[in-house]
């Protein structure tokens, strides 16, 4: 295989490119093709699937709230060239879009599709690029990364505050996260480390009712190999999901995952074949993220309601919005309807802009006048 590049989109710290597929007679069909070092599976929208005629292998199952059929795989193309998908299963979930539909992204790429390629995504540059790994130069330096075989998870280590933990090198998830049990720890030594509780901007990735309860902490320095990198935010996920359950397909524990809210200021090169990782940075200070009203929002049906408001939000969104509002409107873009992603965007500005906010609480709805902040500092 000769080495190829391609246009990369970032969204929200997610990376994502222009591929097609084809099954048997079917296609080709561009889609946009969410990209996630952290994931498991090759997963495609039911309309691409559809499309496609992708045929059913097995049974239909639940999970986290969505049902998943698994399928034969379709070819991909990239630069008239077909990459092969057999490494990973592959499965269909009962929506349009895998990733934010903001991009309306139909098609997954897992971690086992990276693992035959030296790849690099260069977040700065927006390209893609990727290499057989067999064409590769021995190259020297770079930094541990450790794949475990089945699932080709890549383990890196972070020293933050002299301790070396373990994370799991996330290209899916748009801001970096932290075992609750980690964060408590931190807190308590270090209490003057800008803290809150539940999830904002960027952070917001599920919408579920739970992010209200998480936690975010603004790391002052971590260093990643060689490089220093300056305030790293983090939000937490309950204690044991990266003890227990994720570090059981790692090849050693880890406490967090290092995600899109670092990632986007660096150029990544993963070399699967040797475990190594280079890295070179566009920018080394994370601090510029979190520009926001601080409003967690739970998506329920096609509405947007608070479940928490940031104690670093601006004194009239903390005394004008409380949890329970309904959120319908930002700058007269109505979110009734509207994705997380775009939800989350709206919400988002330049520190001391005003945002002009509807809520509704108790069937009455009010406009606001809501200053954005830098949350975390």
């Amino acid at each position: 295989m000769v080495t190829m590049e391609l246009p990369l989109h970032v969204v929200h710290g997610r990376p994502f490119i222009e591929l097609q597929y084809r099954y048997g007679a079917h296609g080709p069909l561009s889609a946009w093709t969410w990209l996630d070092t952290g994931g498991g599976s090759v997963i495609f929208g039911n309309q691409l699937a559809r499309a496609l005629h992708l045929e059913p292998t097995g049974e239909p199952f639940a999970e986290e709230g969505a049902r998943y059929t698994p399928v034969r795989a379709p070819t991909l193309v990239a630069n008239d060239i077909e990459l092969p998908l057999s490494d990973a299963p592959a499965i269909v979930v009962d929506r349009p879009c895998v990733g934010p539909a903001a991009l309306q992204a139909p098609a997954f790429l897992p971690a086992r599709f990276f693992r035959q390629f030296t790849v690099t995504f260069d977040y700065p540059g927006r390209r893609l690029r990727l290499e057989a790994p067999e064409g590769m130069p021995d190259a020297a330096g770079g930094i541990g990364a450790a794949i475990y075989p089945s699932t080709a998870f890549v383990r890196v280590e972070l020293e933050i505050m002299g301790e070396r933990l373990g994370f799991l090198l996330d290209t899916g998830a748009s801001y970096s996260m932290i075992s609750e049990a980690v964060w408590q720890r931190w807190h308590a030594a270090h209490s003057h480390w800008p803290t809150t509780r539940g999830a904002y901007g960027y952070a917001q990735m599920t919408g579920s009712a739970d992010e209200g309860e998480l936690g975010m902490i603004r790391v002052p320095e971590a260093t990643l190999g060689d490089i220093r990198l300056s305030n790293p935010g983090f939000v937490t996920r309950p204690e044991g999901v990266f003890e227990r359950y994720m570090s059981s397909m790692m090849t050693a524990p880890i406490v967090g995952a290092l995600a899109g809210n670092v990632l986007r200021h660096l150029c990544l090169t993963i070399d699967y074949q040797r475990q190594r990782l280079h890295v070179r940075p566009e920018q080394t200070d994370c601090g510029q993220d979190l520009k926001a009203l601080g409003l967690c929002l739970h998506t329920q049906g096609p509405q947007c309601f608070v479940t928490a408001v940031s104690k670093a939000a601006h004194t009239t969104t903390r005394t004008q919005v409380q949890p329970g509002d309904e959120v319908v409107a930002v700058g007269g873009y109505r979110l009734d309807g509207t994705d997380l992603t775009s939800a989350v965007e709206a919400l988002c500005g330049v520190p001391g802009e005003l945002l002009e906010v509807q809520v509704r609480r108790n069937a009455t709805a009010s406009n606001l006048q809501l200053p954005v902040v830098a949350l975390l500092g």
